[in-house]
């Protein structure tokens, strides 16, 4: 493992905790690890791997248009427990 996948890794760790506890830092720590991971799979010529990267940076970039967590018109509610 090279030192750009570790902090790929341990910033995975993090976002997910982040996503644990509701806090909308998940998105920055996800978004940079997203962008490592592009670089490792590319390194790697993992080529198509590398593209999902980027799709999935896009997926992760969910905070785009929706200040305060608010739910775009027309979608369902945030779920909630039983």
């Amino acid at each position: 493992m090279g030192g750009i996948e570790i902090v790929a890794a341990v910033l995975g760790v993090i976002n997910v905790l982040l996503v644990v506890r509701r806090s909308s830092w998940n998105y920055p720590f996800g978004i940079v690890m997203v962008a490592l991971y592009f670089f490792v799979f590319w390194n790697a010529k993992l080529y198509s791997d590398a593209l999902l990267q980027i799709r999935r940076r896009r997926v992760v970039q969910g905070l785009h248009g929706r200040p305060n967590g608010a739910v775009p018109s027309g979608s369902p509610g945030p779920c909630r427990p039983c």
